[in-house]
């Protein structure tokens, strides 16, 4: 049984939750319109869409109960169960589904030893689920963990991907902490469109990145179409990653 300290331990971590609920409600706001930043800040926040955040969510705005239960059971991206630090995603679309993709969604619970009740590790780790399609047929079977892509994953393959995986996440987080490190004075957005460039942001933009004297520059490529999940130019940019920064270049 739970005792009193154990109670009161419960009771402090729940004022914690709803301070930090009421400050993402306040940063974004509460008005019916908000509810799809707003679910997102919160599961970003919590790891999943808590009951007792949602509870907090109708008392405090304007959002009420159908419609966040319309929204968040609509979109695949929120989650209403906890999930693992990290998700990884068997691609179960045609393509990947002619080649196995049952079979290694299975190995990887296997490798991972998921229970046959559950979609997490006992560690919390990882997350299996999975998905319609990652838009990368030619790779097929595909698996994604986190924003990281793994083409041709047959089943002899898990452990190999899981090992990759863990070492690449350890790397990204020395890096992410490094950034965080440096001290940003501002940043700068330019729309490129059509009607933009007429208007002259283009001369804009190259006046901007001439005067800059570091010798580190960066050039970002947007290489979403707005297919949630997906985006068809995926195998140019991991395939022919050359050719790309040549047209940049060009350009």
């Amino acid at each position: 049984m739970c005792g009193t300290d154990c109670i009161a331990k419960a009771q402090e971590q729940k004022k914690a939750a709803m301070a930090r609920t009421d400050a993402i409600i306040e940063r974004i706001g509460g008005q019916r319109d908000k509810v799809i930043p707003l679910l997102q800040a919160l599961q970003e926040e919590f790891n999943y869409l808590r009951s007792d955040v949602l509870e907090r969510v109708y008392e405090r705005t304007d959002i009420d109960r159908a419609q966040v239960i319309s929204v968040s059971t609509f979109y695949s991206l929120f989650r209403h169960i906890p999930y693992g630090k990290h998700i990884i995603r068997v691609c179960n679309g045609t393509a990947c589904h002619v080649k196995g993709a049952d079979t290694v969604y299975d190995a990887f619970r296997r490798e991972l030893k998921i229970k046959e009740d559950s979609i997490t590790t006992d560690d919390g780790e990882f997350s299996i689920e999975k998905i319609a399609c990652l838009g990368v047929c030619a790779l097929a079977p595909v698996v994604q963990i986190d924003q990281k892509i793994y083409g041709h994953v047959h089943t002899g393959r898990v452990r190999e991907v899981i090992d990759a995986f863990r070492l690449f996440a350890q790397q990204n987080e020395q890096k992410i902490a490094e950034e965080e490190q440096k001290e940003w004075s501002g940043e700068v957005r330019l729309g490129l469109e059509n009607c933009c460039q007429a208007s002259g942001t283009a001369e804009i933009y190259e006046e901007l990145v001439a005067r800059q004297t570091d010798k580190k520059k960066y050039v970002v490529c947007n290489g979403d179409e707005g297919d949630p999940g997906a985006f068809m130019d995926r195998i140019l940019l991991e395939s022919y990653p050359l050719r790309v920064i040549e047209g940049m270049m060009i350009a």
